[in-house]
């Protein structure tokens, strides 16, 4: 089984199982109520940064951002490497303005686009896999990268693909600097987690 094979099976048996507790399939960080303080701060954000299309990657199952306002003339692109999950959003969610499709972020660049989310994502992914994510960004065009940090966190530790561990972006291996700014994300088990905002 190939790498890109080995993900999707994992993260694909974690969303069929609901391996991860919550109201969302795709983690506790992915309920309405906990991710309800980053909706407001993104949605003002967004309003400012008027992007053409904003790319939500992975995307998850789509349970809090559905709740999210994007500014008017905002196209949607959400992806993610479970590919069941995102033929039910295909199914459930598509419109004029919002598509989905399947991805592997590790291995697959991103598209052409304004904004990259990349949520709660990398802190599940070893470190070569993350620092991968995080090289497609530095090679594309795109102007904006917003990422799950944790600025509290002195050492980025590694761990088996699917597991967790919290990841400060700014420190080594990845070595992205101070983010321009952040959006408030915090969680129980780590209150300083945010979203960090990194420019080119």
């Amino acid at each position: 089984m190939s790498d890109a094979n080995s993900r999707g099976a994992i993260f694909t048996e974690i969303w069929r199982k609901h391996i991860w507790p919550g109201e969302s399939r795709s983690g506790p960080g992915s309920g309405v109520a906990r991710t309800a303080p980053l909706r407001a701060a993104l949605e003002a954000f967004l309003e400012r940064e008027q992007p053409q299309l904003f790319y939500d990657a992975p995307c998850g199952d789509f349970l809090w951002m559905q709740h999210v306002k994007l500014p008017a003339r905002t196209h949607y692109l959400g992806a993610d490497i479970v590919a069941p999950m995102i033929k039910d959003l295909q199914r459930r969610y598509t419109t004029p303005a919002r598509a989905f499709g399947v991805t592997d972020i590790v291995a697959a660049p991103p598209p052409a686009c304004d904004i990259w989310l990349c949520r709660e994502s990398l802190f599940h992914l070893t470190l070569t896999d993350a620092q991968a994510v995080i090289a497609h960004w530095r090679t594309s065009t795109i102007p904006i990268f917003l990422a799950t940090t944790s600025p509290t966190v002195t050492e980025n530790h590694d761990i088996a693909t699917g597991a967790w561990r919290p990841l400060n972006l700014e420190r080594a291996p990845f070595n992205l600097g101070p983010p321009s700014e952040t959006l408030p994300d915090g969680a129980p088990a780590d209150p300083h987690k945010c979203i960090g905002v990194w420019r080119r």
